[in-house]
Parts: C-alpha cells; sequence; structure tokens
C-alpha cells in the first residue's frame, strides 16, 4: 500500500481550530476502505476519500490512481486546543484488511489573543405592518442552500407583509429569479474571516445596510458577519445553520483561515441571535457541542410536490437510459465532500456481483472535480454504469427514471438534503450514508440501506444488499419511503412555518 501525508508539514503552525489533513493512498490489489487521522496519537475523524490527485496518477503513469486522494478539515474538538506542540498522523485500512500508518509530523498550536468587543445597541423589534429584512446570501448560485433560500423569499414576497434586500458578495444565476419574485439584490465586498481587524471594518459596514431594518437573516453558517453585524445594529437576527460540519470546518471549505477571534465573535453572536434555525438534529448537537448554544429550532425542508412526472419508460428514453439497469440517482453538487467519488469506488467493487446496477450523479458539474470524476469513471471502464450528468431544475424525469434514490456524503456535509426527502417523495427507496439526520428519514432494511459515511466497506455492504434484493423488496421499500415523507410537512407547509419562525423573531425584543 502507498500512503502519504501532505498536509500538514513538520513544524507547521495551526491557526484557530481547524486542522486541514491531505493526502493521498493507493494499493493496486485492494481498494481502500477508510483512512482516520489521528491527532496526538487518538483518532479524531475520518477522512474523505475520493479526491481527485490528477498529479499522482501522471507521477506513476497510472490514470486509475485519478481519485485516490483523501482531505478531511478536522475542527479540533475543545480538549486538543491546548497551546503548544501535538502530532498528527494518519492510518489507512484496505478491504483486504492490511492497514498502514504514517510517521507521526508535529504541529504547533498558537495561544489566542482575543480583540476586546464593540459596544452593542439594544434590539429594537419590528413595530410596522411591512416587515424589512435583509439577508446575506453566501453566493447566488444554484447550490443546495442557496435554492432553499430563493424558496423562502419566494414565499414571503407571495404571502405579502415583507420586503426583502438580498447582500452577496459573489453574484450569479440565482440573482434574476430572486430579483423576478421582488427582491433587492446588491453585491458586497465579501468579508474576511482570516482578519480580525479587517473583518471588524466589514461587520461594521454590514450594520450600516441595516439602518432601516426589521430582521437580519443569515442563511447560511458563513453568512454569520450579518448576525453579527445585527448585534451592533440592534436589529433581531436569525442564524440558519444547514451544514453538519463545525464552522472553521466549513470556513476552510469555502473560504481558508478563520481567524481565533473571528470565531469567537460569530460564537457570541450566534447565540444571541433571536433564532438558530436549521433542518437537522444532528446539526443542533453538532453546534452546540462546539459552544454555539441558544433558540435552536429544527424545521425540516419539507416533502415537495410530486407533481405529474412522465412514464418510466419515457422518461428513460429521454435521458438515454437501458430499460433493464437498476437505476440509482444521486442528486447534489459534484464535490468531494458530497461522496460522489467514494461511491463510484463502490459501485466498480460490486460491479461483477451486480452488473445491472446504474448510478447516475445529476448536479452542478462546472468545476475540476467533475471533470477528475469523469476521467476517473472512463479509467475504470465504468461509462456505462456511472453517468456524470449536469444541474437539472426539475428532476421530476430523473425521479421518473429512478428505481432508487443515492445519497452518500461525508458525515459532516449534510443535513438533512432535500434531493433525498425529494426521491423518498417520488417512492423510491433510499441508499443512503449516516449524515445529518439521514437515519430519521431512512430505516435500514425497510425504506432503504443505510451505510457508515467515509468507510467503502460499509457502502460496498449497503450496495450488496441493494443488488441483492428483489424488484419487489425495492418497490415495498419504496413505498415505506413514501408513506415516511407524507409524515412531514408538504413544501408550502414547511414555508409557512418557516415564515412564522422568522415572523416572531422580527417582533422579539
Amino acid at each position: 500500500m502507498r500512503l502519504h501525508l501532505d498536509t500538514p508539514l513538520e513544524g507547521a503552525a495551526i491557526r484557530g481550530a481547524a486542522l486541514h489533513v491531505q493526502g493521498w493512498a493507493y494499493d493496486e490489489n485492494s481498494p481502500v476502505r477508510r483512512v482516520v487521522v489521528l491527532v496526538d496519537g487518538r483518532p479524531v475523524a475520518r477522512a474523505t476519500l475520493g479526491w481527485a490527485r490528477p498529479d499522482v496518477a501522471e507521477r506513476y503513469a497510472d490514470p486509475r490512481m485519478g481519485l485516490c486522494g483523501f482531505d478531511r478539515v478536522v475542527t479540533l474538538p475543545p480538549e486538543l486546543r491546548t497551546p503548544g506542540p501535538h502530532t498528527v498522523a494518519v492510518r489507512a485500512r484496505l478491504m483486504d484488511g492490511r492497514r498502514r500508518r504514517t510517521p507521526e509530523v508535529r504541529v504547533d498550536l498558537p495561544e489566542d489573543v482575543l480583540l476586546p468587543d464593540e459596544p452593542v445597541a439594544a434590539v429594537r423589534p419590528a413595530t410596522g405592518a411591512i416587515i424589512r429584512s435583509v439577508w446575506l446570501a453566501r453566493s447566488l448560485d444554484r447550490g443546495g442552500s442557496q435554492l432553499r433560500m430563493a424558496e423562502t423569499i419566494d414565499h414571503l414576497l407571495r404571502s405579502g407583509g415583507w420586503s426583502v434586500t438580498v447582500l452577496s458578495p459573489v453574484d450569479g444565476l440565482l440573482r434574476e429569479r430572486l430579483e423576478r419574485a421582488g427582491a433587492t439584490v446588491r453585491l458586497v465586498d465579501p468579508v474576511p474571516f482570516d482578519d480580525a481587524a479587517a473583518y471588524r471594518v466589514a461587520v461594521k459596514g454590514l450594520a450600516d445596510e441595516l439602518a432601516d431594518a426589521d430582521l437580519a437573516v443569515a442563511f447560511t453558517v458563513t453568512s454569520f458577519p450579518l448576525v453579527d453585524a445585527a448585534r451592533l445594529a440592534g436589529v433581531p437576527a436569525v442564524q440558519r445553520i444547514g451544514e453538519s460540519a463545525p464552522l472553521p470546518t466549513v470556513a476552510a471549505w469555502l473560504l481558508g483561515h478563520l481567524d481565533p477571534d473571528v470565531e469567537a465573535r460569530a460564537r457570541r453572536a450566534v447565540r444571541g441571535a433571536a433564532a438558530i434555525w436549521t433542518n437537522s438534529h444532528a446539526v443542533e448537537r453538532v453546534y452546540r457541542r462546539q459552544g454555539y448554544d441558544g433558540p435552536w429550532r429544527v424545521l425540516h425542508t419539507g416533502r415537495p410536490d410530486v407533481g405529474n412526472p412522465p412514464a418510466r419508460a419515457e422518461a428513460r428514453r429521454r435521458l438515454g437510459i437501458p430499460s433493464d439497469r437498476r437505476l440509482l440517482v444521486f442528486a447534489g453538487t459534484i464535490w468531494p465532500v458530497k461522496g460522489q467519488g467514494l461511491l463510484a469506488e463502490a459501485v466498480r467493487v460490486v460491479h461483477e456481483e451486480v452488473p445491472d446496477l446504474m448510478v447516475a450523479m445529476v448536479g452542478y458539474d462546472g468545476n475540476a472535480h467533475a471533470t477528475h470524476l469523469r476521467d476517473h469513471v472512463a479509467a475504470h471502464d465504468l461509462a456505462d454504469t456511472v453517468v456524470v450528468a449536469p444541474f437539472h431544475d426539475d428532476l421530476g424525469t430523473w425521479w421518473a427514471a429512478a428505481d432508487g434514490v443515492a445519497l452518500t456524503p461525508t458525515r459532516q456535509s449534510e443535513a438533512l438534503s432535500a434531493a433525498l426527502v425529494e426521491g423518498m417523495a417520488h417512492g423510491l427507496p433510499a441508499l443512503a450514508t449516516l449524515a445529518g439526520d439521514a437515519d430519521v428519514m431512512v430505516e435500514d432494511g425497510v425504506s432503504g440501506w443505510l451505510a457508515e459515511p467515509d468507510d467503502l466497506d460499509s457502502l460496498v455492504d449497503a450496495l450488496r444488499r441493494a443488488g441483492a434484493a428483489d424488484p419487489a423488496t425495492w418497490r415495498r421499500y419504496g413505498d415505506q419511503a413514501a408513506l415516511r415523507c407524507a409524515r412531514e410537512h408538504d413544501r408550502e407547509g414547511a414555508l409557512v412555518e418557516a415564515e412564522a419562525l422568522l415572523r416572531e423573531s422580527a417582533r422579539t425584543p
């Protein structure tokens, strides 16, 4: 087995609570089952497998090694955040049981120095007939959180009694939809997370945007600067958190380093919000462990209206799916932490046992990882079995063509996927990893098949069990999946519940 730890380097200084671990693992004879991150000899997390490493594939002239990378941003638990030297290593295990561990590297965690806080204004609750709301988006692309935000804003502006201004540091295709609904969209400078002094200047600028507002809504965890600005402006605020990874991890994924002072400001601001809104009990547990106590409210996204999808044969004809294949549809942005690479590897392992199984990965593919994933699939002669398809506004045709829905992310990347609920609402059994509230929706052996996240062997076992089940079992599991979704609010009911939370928060003194 070849196992390399690339990051962190010997003697590196770890700033803040996020430890970024990167490397690669490969064996010609046995797939890599899991990679565990060790800090001071203690296992703290499993790394995410399936990251693209074209440099390694080129070095060894072997295109099969294209997705041999592993990556994990570990938010250190409080007991390991002590200043001074620490050690980091990784331990890999193959499917055939062999193990290997890298030598330890020493890293240093400096002592945090927090800057003094500024005075804050007394909160002034909304009193007018129209609630003037200001929202901060991560971007205006069509990722899951941004689409949920647009749905909520659509509902508020249809129901009346609201004005909405959306601030975003990044423009995108979602802007047209928001403006068509009646929202005002303004581009703002990004808030720096790696420089505490610059962060404070940016937050004061956001406070100016709230001068006439009745409510501030931060729709993703990295939008917390708006909640911090609301503290300064004396405006009630709602923080929505749809990510099950701790804030330092999410910040490292999307923005880079999170300064310890900025994280402390985030914790204090979120704790003081009028409401902390999430769609997953797992998210609440993760964030409370990190010190984000406060008025948490869990509101599931709700089941969609299944509408009138085309017949199965017609849907498969449109999409070019053979009629004799058993199709799992994975809907989500093509991104390593979503787990498409690990699922592709699991399909490779079981392909000879379950030759009729086919997986379609449907989502935003305008990134390098989607290209590397396609190259990896081709290198292993799986192009007819694993399809990587572009984003679709309406997944109805895919659900009509599917036999099941798949969602196999790392433990930290999902709260409760709307795509999982949508597929189950269409009467599809689910193959899912235990991330977020997946176990709340899916009952193993009743409405689908569950697997441990970041563990190839567990996912392979789930695929084998699914492949061994006859069509009648798939249909029975699908019926149970639809019944489970029927116990959820429909999407409109969930939006009404969210509006009530926002109205209540705007009136909170």
